[in-house]
């Protein structure tokens, strides 16, 4: 959902999408505290790196 492709791609889709995580990780980390080692707290990391990843050469103005 978010590295849409062609002439159609949907940029309010991808920012739904990235307004529900970024919302979903914010009520997490306000309900549970999560310590540094925990296995969550890498979950989370992983995601984060991987949504940054796929949206930031867009945000950079190269479609790669």
């Amino acid at each position: 959902m978010l590295q849409p492709s062609g002439v159609f791609a949907d940029i309010d889709l991808i920012c739904r999408g990235l307004d529900r995580f970024h919302r979903l990780v914010c009520e997490l980390t306000g309900y549970i505290e999560f310590k540094r080692d925990n296995q969550w707290t890498a979950i989370l990391s992983t995601l984060t790196k991987q949504v940054s990843d796929r949206i930031e050469p867009r945000l950079r103005g190269s479609d790669v």
